[in-house]
């Protein structure tokens, strides 16, 4: 792997701070096997729809919540492909749990605790970025605005981003919102933007909008406790009411409220054409 640099533990606030958000989730991760599947396909197949079936190289993974505790993971997932695959989290914890969940073994990915805001890779050494829901966690646009411009550094040209955040216009979320502030949802419920802005950032730090989406429809993370319940009731009649759920409401007159995630892929454009 390309790194710029040995990559150290980076013992800041805010990783102390995810540290303590995670070990008190200990391990009652929020969604089911079936519910988790759901979130990772529709993750996974707007990634594969958009990067297709790439050659070599490495695919870099902005954090490892979902590897260290959920059936909604993701990098077992491209192990058939010949992308080599390199995870990064701010919390050691998490690091630490989702290097040791995965075992070790040829084909595995490397686990590297670093900050999105700050990545120990050299640039352009990166083929494909997949941030799932990482930079709208940032309290602040200055944190944003960094780790997009880090990520432009580290891909390479024509490299893929996979930008995946938290749809500000989703019906449900100022529930998602009071959920936290209740101490009911584990993780807090960070900054996120428009589509407008997001796609008007990335082109002005060299990127080629090739995709714009709204996706995961079914509201998982408000009523969680219910699809937990009927995931037991159904089994595995489940996965596919889910689906069929979310093609209905992805294709409906009110998907821009019901996706719960915007999901962007964008190119990083070469040195000359990005001016």
């Amino acid at each position: 792997m390309a790194f710029r640099q040995t990559p150290q533990i980076p013992m800041t606030k805010s990783s102390l701070y995810w540290d303590a958000v995670v070990r008190n989730l200990g391990d009652r991760y929020y969604f089911d096997a079936t519910t988790g599947r759901y979130k990772s396909d529709c993750f996974y197949a707007f990634t594969i729809d958009c990067i297709g079936e790439r050659g070599t190289g490495w695919l870099l993974k902005t954090d490892l919540f979902e590897e260290a505790f959920g059936t909604d993971e993701l990098f077992s997932r491209f192990s058939p492909q010949n992308l080599a695959a390199v995870g990064i989290d701010i919390s050691p914890y998490v690091t630490h749990r989702a290097r040791t969940r995965a075992g070790t073994g040829s084909g595995h990915p490397v686990y590297s605790c670093a900050d999105v805001r700050s990545l120990p890779f050299k640039p352009d050494s990166i083929d494909v970025v997949l941030s799932p829901s990482t930079l709208d966690h940032f309290e602040d646009e200055v944190s944003f605005v960094t780790s997009i411009r880090e990520l432009a550094r580290v891909l390479k040209p024509d490299g893929d981003l996979i930008l995946i955040m938290d749809n500000k216009a989703y019906f449900f979320r100022e529930l998602l919102k009071l959920k936290a502030r209740l101490g009911i949802s584990p993780t807090p419920v960070g900054q996120t933007y428009s589509l407008e802005y997001l796609t008007s950032l990335l082109g002005r730090e060299g990127f080629a909008i090739r995709r714009t989406d709204r996706i995961v429809h079914v509201p998982i993370n408000i009523v969680t406790s219910g699809m937990r319940l009927l995931a037991r009731i159904l089994r595995h009649k489940a996965g596919p009411i889910f689906s069929r759920v979310d093609s209905m409401l992805h294709h409906g007159p009110f998907r821009s409220l019901t996706g719960i995630y915007l999901a962007v892929h964008a190119v990083k454009k070469e040195r000359s054409d990005a001016g």
